[in-house]
């Protein structure tokens, strides 16, 4: 399914740009081609040709170990970070010849741990500078030694110092997230350790600004630009709850701020992280709050925009509004008000092309697309996505942000939806690809992509392999604390049962769908944006499972949604068939009578209407009216007549069948099969007289047919209408001289 890219695709530039502030590497993200670079110097310098000694790393001096590159943290940076480089056997080489025995590693790591964690005590507590080495090298590094170490607790608490984390979400922002992951904690817990370090560094900057205002106001500022890199952690890794808090807690700092100089930065922060909140409240389905919070936050940008005394503060403000404008268009588009939705998108396009932020308009002229896609236009939709992948792949090079991958995502959908199957396929796999290696494969980007490309196994009826890809796809949605309202779990949960109902794991489809149910019922839309062909499947499985009551409840529940479409009349039918097993009388407005008036050329109606209500009452004139009334709809004709016969013959309603070939034949006096029919029903009831009249039709319809002739010549025996008979006997005989059972038949 299409999925939209927030403003500025998936994480916004503004925590970068102030956590770059406080780094050495000025405005420019460091990434591991230059850990690499300074790793292999060191390795230059230390590792001489005879090589390291095998006790050299039991010395006391244990800076040397690390500025020479200790063999725990060459191992490191190979084993964990650089494989991917091609040096997998320059990792295997220091393993084999220093870190061969498991002690002896355990033993140098602990070593190199123990120094990390004193350098990080020494480092000023009111002075972060992620330049300083006291910060920088154990950043970097102790991390992987826990990690590599098993040790958790220890984890957990380096990576809450604010300091570390700086610097990791600068350079390894998403091997933060997966450090994180192995933790256990969830997304809660980790703001909660972040939130508690925060509350105590506010605590000091309260007592230090009593004696020095002034650097109590520098270090507030501070705090807040670590609250906003934080909240985007929390954004990358899908930690919603955990990122709720934090815009909560920074919203709460900037209404203490009581400095008359940071006022205008607060304010405008102000509106940002509103801004930020409005969103997550859109895609945690709380659409009210968040088109009340949206529309504050234009009232403030547009004020700005009034206010700004400088070209640069205008540019900035009208580039904040068309940001505006583009949150205002995801939240109509949730809403399913598409034209609203483009109206806004198009909007935002205007403010962007003046600031020349092509990022900006490659995600909204994507969603544009991406609102095409909705109504079935997915010929222009592709043309818009594609061109603004394009545009990505202009800006951001070989180094792919997972905006990118949603994008492939969705230009997947646009080629599936074309009939371009092996595109479509080609383009989910490359944007699973993406996604994996740009936020780890436990993300629901990932998940998102799995449940694309099973999707594509679904249409081709290969559900083995959409069972396999739809598994983990829930899998990862339930691990990373998605939200149970979210459409795309919702929808991945859905896929997931059809799946299970078509591969018949029956028992796991219920469990499965237990699951899903409450969470469709409470998501954006309800059960009315629901796939409704799961839901009849599932209610059939529940029926024949004897789970009437659920199977009542979830009828119900699609009846109300006001479901359109085929399913509506299998919907009917399913709530009639658990009312009469409940023995509970049905809804007025759901009866069979008016659902056939709103669908008069509803076979499933007619059926269980002519089975379940017709035939028990032996209600002929009703059944022959209602053949009637959908024939005179669908136009299917002799057909339709023939297999409400079967029904009839099915139940062994033996009156009303004979009533409805009668009237079948007066219906289509040529058809043979009606007059055959009759005349064989009539000759079984004895009812010989009118089965001779139907019967001499029936010779005129089909003279050359030697069986209609036989029974006609018996039948006039049995009316003892003798001449008649001798005349039909001859006839047969001369026009069927070689024929057996027709001599035998007259010798007898």
């Amino acid at each position: 399914m299409p999925v939209e890219i927030g403003a500025r695709g998936f994480v916004g530039s503004s925590a970068y740009d102030l956590l770059s502030k406080l780094s050495m590497f000025g405005n420019r993200r460091t990434k591991a081609l230059r850990l690499l670079a300074e790793q292999l110097r060191t390795v230059l310098a230390g590792y001489g040709a005879e090589g390291m000694k095998d006790g050299e790393l039991a010395q006391k001096n244990v800076g040397w170990c690390t500025n020479k590159l200790s063999g725990s943290n060459l191992y490191k940076h190979f084993k964990v970070v650089h494989f991917s480089f091609g040096f997998q056997e320059l990792a295997e080489a220091v393993d084999s010849r220093y870190l061969k025995d498991k002690n002896t590693k355990i033993k140098y790591q602990r070593i190199i741990v123990n120094y990390f964690k004193e350098e990080l005590k020494d480092k000023d507590e009111y002075k972060i500078q992620l330049n300083d080495k006291t910060v920088r090298r154990p950043a970097d590094e102790l991390p992987w030694l826990l990690y590599e170490l098993g040790d958790r607790n220890g984890l957990m608490d380096v990576l809450s110092d604010l300091a570390v984390f700086g610097r990791l979400f600068l350079d390894q922002e998403f091997e933060l997230i997966q450090l994180w992951r192995w933790t256990e904690l969830s997304g809660e817990q980790i703001a909660d350790r972040y939130l508690a370090v925060v509350q105590t560094r506010a605590q000091e900057i309260a007592k230090r600004a009593e004696q020095k205002p002034e650097l109590g106001e520098i270090i507030k500022l501070t705090l807040l630009s670590y609250l906003m890199a934080l909240s985007y952690f929390m954004e990358m890794a899908h930690f919603q709850v955990a990122q709720e808090k934090i815009l909560m807690v920074q919203l709460q700092l900037m209404a203490n701020n009581k400095s008359k100089k940071s006022s205008s930065f607060i304010e405008h922060s102000q509106a940002n992280v509103q801004n930020k909140l409005a969103h997550l409240y859109t895609d945690t389905g709380r659409l009210e709050q968040a088109r009340d919070l949206h529309l504050e936050v234009l009232k403030k940008r547009e004020r700005f925009v009034e206010e700004a005394t400088t070209p640069e503060e205008k540019t900035t403000a009208l580039k904040a509004v068309g940001s505006s404008y583009h949150g205002i268009a995801m939240l109509y588009s949730k809403l399913g008000h598409v034209e609203e939705a483009i109206s806004y998108y198009e909007k935002a396009l205007e403010f962007q092309k003046d600031s020349d932020d092509d990022a900006e308009i490659a995600d909204t002229l994507h969603n544009i697309g991406v609102m095409q896609m909705k109504v079935g236009k997915y010929k222009e939709a592709l043309e818009l996505c594609t061109k603004s992948f394009h545009m990505y792949e202009k800006i951001y090079f070989v180094n792919m942000p997972p905006a990118m991958a949603v994008m492939l995502g969705n230009i997947a959908v646009c080629h599936r939806n074309l009939g371009q199957v092996k595109e479509a396929e080609t383009m989910y796999l490359k944007s699973i690809e993406i996604s994996e290696r740009s936020v780890g494969r436990q993300h629901p980007h990932v998940a998102l992509g799995l449940m694309n490309i099973a999707t594509l196994e679904i249409n081709r009826q290969q559900f083995q392999k959409a069972e396999v890809y739809l598994r983990e796809s829930v899998e990862i949605f339930q691990k990373t604390e998605t939200s149970d309202t979210n459409v795309d779990y919702i929808r991945c949960l859905e896929k997931f049962t059809f799946c299970l109902i078509k591969l018949e794991k029956h028992k796991e489809a219920i469990t499965n769908f237990q699951t899903l149910y409450p969470r469709a019922c409470s998501g954006i839309g309800g059960l009315k944006a629901a796939w409704p062909a799961v839901y009849a499947e599932v209610i059939d499985l529940l029926l024949s499972s004897n789970l009437i009551k659920l199977a009542h409840e979830v009828a119900l529940g699609m009846l109300d949604a006001g479901q359109t479409g085929q399913c509506l009349e299998k919907f009917v039918v399913q709530y009639h068939k658990a009312c009469k097993t409940l023995k509970v009388k049905s809804k007025p407005e759901f009866s069979l009578e008016k659902a056939l008036e709103k669908s008069p050329g509803s076979l499933v109606l007619l059926r269980y209407y002519v089975e379940e209500e017709l035939i028990p009452a032996k209600n002929v004139a009703g059944l022959l009216s209602m053949v009637d009334k959908v024939d005179a709809v669908r136009k299917i004709g002799p057909d339709l007549y023939g297999t409400a016969a079967t029904w009839c013959d099915n139940a062994k309603a033996k009156d009303i069948l004979l009533a409805l070939l009668d009237h079948a034949v007066k219906k289509f006096p040529d058809e043979t099969n009606f007059v055959c029919s009759l005349a064989n029903e009539l000759y079984n009831r004895e009812d010989f007289s009118k089965a001779l009249v139907h019967c001499r039709k029936l010779v005129q319809l089909e003279p050359n047919n030697p069986n209609h002739r036989l029974m006609h010549g018996d039948l006039t025996i049995r009316q003892e209408q003798f001449d008649e008979a001798k005349k039909v006997f001859k006839d047969m005989i001369a026009a069927f001289p070689n024929n057996e059972q027709v001599t035998t038949h007259v010798r007898n």
